[in-house]
């Protein structure tokens, strides 16, 4: 006979909740959690937590657990609906949000940390996956972004990070128009040295080590500037981003002309 499960944890209730249907789909299928692991790959200790209430477990360890218990996809969704509630509950519960209100760079910084609470607050790693991998949404901007450090570069980038955050299709052309609002807005605070390295990074990716120092030149020139705000239809920032893209062009059409002659037949 195997161990009592010590009492869930309902300190907060939708995690509570959620153990409670994680376990009630166990006892259903009459399976030990040992056997869950084997059938799962997760570890026997990792699924006990996800039915303690004391954890919001993972999404891919709920399926995990729901799917070795051969539960059916109506309670598949439940559980991830309410994994996602108890993931808003831990940071505050839910903020109304509406995209057409947005028309700076700050209320749409907001915007998206509210909007990454209210899908659940996905592990950064899970929201990389979704968006379809490290080039279209590193983590490293994900964390800037939820840190109010940047926001997203590009369009392609902040569809990245909705998408990440898993927001409905249909709502998804809204925020983009929200982000074109707040990128023509002259409000001072999106150029800042961290969004404009970020730039740097994205746009020219893996560089040979003159282009690193280069960068690390135009990072220090950005920090002797008055920071963390850059203002102004066309800021220094820019300035030296297309400085930089121009030097980049000029030398890389220098490098390809030369290889080119080099190759060329001698007569």
């Amino acid at each position: 006979m195997g161990r009592t499960e010590n009492p869930i944890d309902y300190e907060l209730p939708g995690r509570g909740r959620l153990a409670e249907l994680l376990r009630g789909e166990r006892a259903r299928a009459g399976r030990t959690y040992d056997e869950l692991a084997t059938l799962t790959g997760v570890s026997a200790a990792t699924l006990k937590r996800a039915a303690s209430g004391k954890v919001t477990p993972k999404e891919s360890v709920v399926e995990a657990f729901l799917g070795a218990c051969e539960s059916g996809s109506r309670t598949i969704t439940l559980a991830k609906n309410m994994r996602r509630q108890a993931r808003r509950d831990e940071r505050g519960g839910h903020t109304r949000v509406l995209a057409v209100t947005v028309n700076a760079p700050d209320t749409l910084s907001d915007a998206l940390i509210a909007l990454h609470r209210n899908y659940g607050a996905p592990p950064y790693r899970e929201m990389q996956e979704r968006a379809g991998g490290a080039f279209q949404l590193p983590l490293s901007s994900i964390s800037r972004i939820l840190q109010r450090q940047m926001l997203p570069v590009d369009e392609q980038q902040m569809a990245a990070f909705l998408q990440g955050c898993r927001v409905p299709g249909p709502e998804q052309e809204e925020w983009l128009q929200a982000w074109r609002r707040a990128m023509r807005s002259t409000t001072p605070g999106f150029y800042t040295p961290k969004v404009v390295e970020e730039l740097i990074h994205q746009t020219l990716g893996a560089a040979p080590r003159e282009l690193d120092s280069r960068q690390a030149a135009i990072r220090r020139r950005l920090d002797r500037m008055d920071k963390p705000k850059l203002s102004g239809s066309v800021t220094e920032a820019e300035i030296l981003l297309r400085t930089v893209s121009d030097r980049i062009v000029h030398r890389d059409w220098r490098h390809g002309r030369a290889t080119a002659m080099a190759e060329q037949p001698v007569a």
